[in-house]
């Protein structure tokens, strides 16, 4: 109805402002890299923090200014976007809608809201203050004038893992809306669903440091982490047990969207189990760094928020626009998607357990898993 319409028309509003400052980042990187080369960074933009100051009037050091500045666009993007979907989902429940009508997609969308309105602004202060410090010599992060890189670390990790489940949640929501219809039966537990949701809410704000466990910050915090880390599975595993109990005995109707549905399930069961073992800090100490962890982010980001945008797309689109999609190609599409993915990142598995290391150019032999 109007609330998933609605929904989905500002997360493609979103869409369109973040494609809007990432190609303003790129303009300006482009720009000083035509004449200087290109900015040395990752993910993270970690090794900016190597050109601090105000002095730094090099193209790299002016590239980096310029991408401090648009990260700090993109993050009030997603925050205003992040404010308005919880507002207005606030707003119609709050004009009549009852208890009992506020589906799990709706719950879903709060439960990512609150957390992207908590999280992401923590990736915007390390971005304004290396912003001050490279434009007017603060010492937040330089260490020779007092500050520190560990100051960065904490506040991009406190966004890093929360966002997977600003992403993953919406995803899994709207399954538990479509797995209901395809299946011809009620939802099997409303209230375990809206507790598993709120679970993940709270214990995301204490999971960061599992990131942190190899980099030797406070080893004393890397065990209970660990357990913090460990319990954030249960929410997610009493969300995965009521898509399972809705399945349980239903009268299935198979079609794209609910193909999807299982493809999600199979894909969390996986970036589940693997992410218990890499929450242990013994098991982190080899797997840290390898492609191991590479693929259980892609099982757990990838394979539940696209198998659940794939899901959402194929079952409300029509509702939306009133023109069915083609099954047979969506069927087509599907099956080449889901089995690239896992022939892709159940490679890297292997991989990581042999050993190899992520973030390099070029692999040695030994690691070909083809």
């Amino acid at each position: 109805g109007y609330p998933v319409a609605f929904s989905l028309a500002a997360v493609g509003l979103l869409f369109f402002l973040i494609g809007v400052e990432l190609a303003g980042a790129l303009k300006n990187v482009v720009a000083i890299a035509a004449e200087v080369g290109a900015v040395d960074q990752g993910l993270a933009v970690r090794r900016q923090l190597g050109r601090l100051g105000a002095g730094d009037d090099s193209g790299i050091g002016q590239a980096a200014k310029l991408v401090d500045q648009d990260l700090v666009g993109f993050e009030c993007v997603g925050i205003f976007e992040q404010d308005d979907l919880g507002r207005d989902y606030f707003a119609l429940v709050m004009r009549g809608a009852q208890r009992s009508l506020l589906v799990t997609f709706v719950i879903g969308i709060i439960a990512s809201s609150i957390m992207g309105l908590i999280w992401f602004p923590m990736f915007q202060y390390s971005q304004i203050l290396a912003l001050s410090d490279r434009m007017i010599a603060t010492s937040f992060y330089n260490p020779v004038m007092g500050g520190s890189v560990w100051l960065y670390e904490n506040l991009f990790w406190l966004l890093g893992h929360p966002e997977v489940y600003v992403i993953v949640i919406p995803g899994t929501a709207a399954l538990m809306e479509i797995a209901v219809v395809f299946m011809r039966k009620p939802l099997f537990s409303y209230k375990v669903a809206v507790a598993g949701f709120a679970g993940v809410v709270g214990i995301s704000a204490i999971v960061w440091v599992h990131h942190m466990y190899m980099t030797g910050w406070a080893p004393s915090t890397n065990y209970p982490f660990m357990l913090s880390t460990e319990l954030i599975s249960i929410p997610f595993g009493l969300l995965v047990l009521v898509l399972l109990g809705t399945i349980w005995r239903g009268k299935v109707w198979t079609r794209l969207p609910m193909m999807c549905v299982y493809a999600v399930i199979w894909n969390k069961v996986i970036g589940g189990i693997t992410g218990v073992y890499l929450s242990d800090t013994p098991v982190d100490q080899y797997m840290h760094g390898s492609m191991f962890v590479v693929a259980h982010l892609h099982f757990m980001l990838m394979g539940a928020g696209l198998f659940g945008a794939m899901a959402a797309i194929a079952y409300w689109f029509p509702k939306m626009t009133g023109k069915m999609f083609n099954e047979r190609m969506g069927s087509w599409g599907f099956w080449i998607a889901f089995l690239a993915f896992q022939v892709t990142f159940m490679s890297m598995f292997v991989a990581g357990l042999q050993g190899q290391p992520r973030r390099v150019l070029q692999f040695d032999n030994a690691f070909n898993v083809s």
